[in-house]
């Protein structure tokens, strides 16, 4: 079975965001998982991708927060 292992944390970004890319790289671990069983489970995989778009969206809208706040500090526009 192939996985992309577990998650290591990014120093600088804080642990809310490297706890969202920690679940979000179990669960595509576990989408791994439930494809090498040969008979993957549709409703189990579209959860699971549920899952994912979910925390992929918190993971901009916090990534984009994060740049929101360091802009005010900063001055600096992007």
């Amino acid at each position: 079975m192939v996985t992309i292992g577990t998650w290591e944390d990014i120093d600088g970004i804080g642990e809310e965001l490297n706890g969202l890319f920690r679940q979000s790289w179990c669960l595509l671990n576990e989408v791994g998982e439930e494809l090498a069983t040969g008979d993957p489970d549709r409703d189990e995989l579209q959860d699971m991708f549920d899952e994912l778009v979910a925390l992929e969206r918190k993971i901009q809208d916090r990534t984009y927060q994060r740049m929101l706040s360091a802009n005010e500090i900063t001055g600096i526009q992007f």
